[in-house]
């Protein structure tokens, strides 16, 4: 058996294909937790796609001829993906579908059948729309949902005994430090770049930056956020011993001149576990950041971490006005966060976002803008806030009688200005060939 875990490509025209005047749009879909789509020309932001790299190598550890197969990171053409499908033939393809590459998602899946694979989807979107998926497209085998090594694996028996499930409900690893590391393509390692996220220091500007995760699951509820629907609202974390043993991996496969960074939501979550992650990455003097929020730490233990190496943090503040940022139940106190920015000396990256249900004002986007000039931080991401599938938002939206497409997926592709997004012209049928 063979079976390939698959982040597809995504591409869209805006404008006539080829002209001069259009541009094409790439999609990052896994590893993020929000899909968007950047112009192909600026290349070189992708995150690492945790659940791809994990069920990869849980896949091979329990005996799976599996691979990884990351066309988004490797910048593929259609034509190229197919390719290497073709040449490898595998018995099963397990790919990610998200909100704003449906379409896309779903033709691939349906050339995917015509190689004579079993299509089995994941995803946030997958996870919350897994019953309506299967109902209207008989090309989808089955959906995993939530968290997928454990019931990738599940499935990769069931098949093996023609008892293929139509879908395999939430499975996921209670204790984090059973899981073996990611896997990590050499090919592609350099790749994985966030350079929306501070300067960093020279060992991220030299591009050797490596993810990684030291939880999984987030204590907060934000109504913007659908990243709960993949932990199923469950927090775990791992041991700063295990963290440890993953860096001293990583170190001994490429050096220590590495940069390590930490995605989840979790890592600077309580001063204690905070400070024991910064000890085991000052054993091995390691240069690091994390993004995470400005108010689960005081200030000595921020100031703990920039004396072992920290470089740069980034933290999500989405708007400078108060009363907007309860309404998504974000349970930030913006006096005590700007205080927090001004006080830290290194390296801070603010996420902002506008056009929330309640952000109708120029007066109230003008907070936010005057909130980043007041803290000192270094740099920010801006984007508009869209309601992603299993985000309060979206249950709002379809409680609403609101369908798919009623919605704008994309919040980077509307934030640019003088860019008219209804000639965004979708992937067809006949670019898959």
């Amino acid at each position: 058996m063979k079976i390939i875990v698959a982040n597809a490509p995504c591409y869209q025209w805006q404008g006539q294909p080829y002209q001069e005047d259009s541009i094409l749009w790439a999609w990052r879909r896994s590893g993020s937790r929000w899909s968007h789509s950047i112009p192909n020309s600026l290349g070189g932001y992708h995150q690492y796609p945790f659940m791809l790299g994990y069920t990869t190598s849980y896949l091979l550890e329990n005996g799976i001829n599996a691979m990884m197969l990351d066309s988004v990171a490797a910048r593929h053409t259609y034509c190229q993906f197919f390719s290497i499908i073709e040449k490898n033939k595998p018995d099963i393809v397990i790919t990610e579908i998200s909100s704003g590459t449906l379409q896309n998602d779903l033709q691939i899946a349906k050339k995917l059948k015509d190689f004579g694979t079993t299509v089995i989807l994941t995803g946030n979107y997958a996870t919350v729309n897994y019953q309506s998926l299967l109902k209207e497209y008989n090309f989808v085998d089955s959906i995993i949902r939530g968290e997928y090594e454990k019931n990738s694996l599940q499935a990769a028996i069931d098949w093996e005994h023609n008892k293929l499930e139509k879908y395999y409900d939430y499975n996921i690893f209670q204790n984090l430090d059973e899981l073996p590391f990611p896997y990590r393509d050499d090919n592609l390692i350099w790749l994985y770049l966030d350079k929306v996220s501070g300067t960093a220091g020279q060992n991220q500007k030299s591009g050797r930056k490596i993810f990684i995760q030291s939880s999984r699951g987030c204590a907060f509820e934000c109504k913007f956020c659908d990243w709960q629907v993949l932990t199923d609202h469950k927090i775990r974390k791992r041991s700063p011993e295990s963290v440890g043993l993953e860096l001293d991996y990583l170190i001994n496969r490429f050096g220590n001149e590495i940069f390590i960074y930490f995605d989840d939501d979790m890592f600077n979550f309580g001063d204690k576990r905070t400070r024991l992650i910064t000890d085991e990455l000052a054993k091995r003097t390691l240069n690091w950041g994390f993004l995470g929020r400005i108010d689960t730490n005081n200030i000595d233990t921020w100031k703990y971490m920039i004396e072992r190496g920290l470089k740069s943090a980034s933290v999500g503040i989405e708007s400078g006005d108060q009363e907007i940022v309860n309404e998504m139940n974000k349970k930030l106190d913006l006096t005590e966060a700007l205080k927090m920015c001004q006080a830290i000396s290194k390296d801070i990256h603010l996420h902002l976002s506008f056009a929330h249900p309640e952000d109708s004002t120029e007066e109230q986007r003008q907070k936010t803008y005057d909130f980043y000039v007041k803290s000192g931080a270094k740099s920010k991401s801006e984007s508009m806030m869209v309601p992603l599938a299993g985000s309060d938002y979206y249950n709002e939206l379809k409680l609403k009688g609101k369908t798919d497409k009623d919605i704008e997926f994309d919040g980077y592709k509307q934030l640019l200005k003088n860019q008219d997004i209804s000639k965004l012209r979708s992937i067809k049928s006949d670019d898959l060939r």
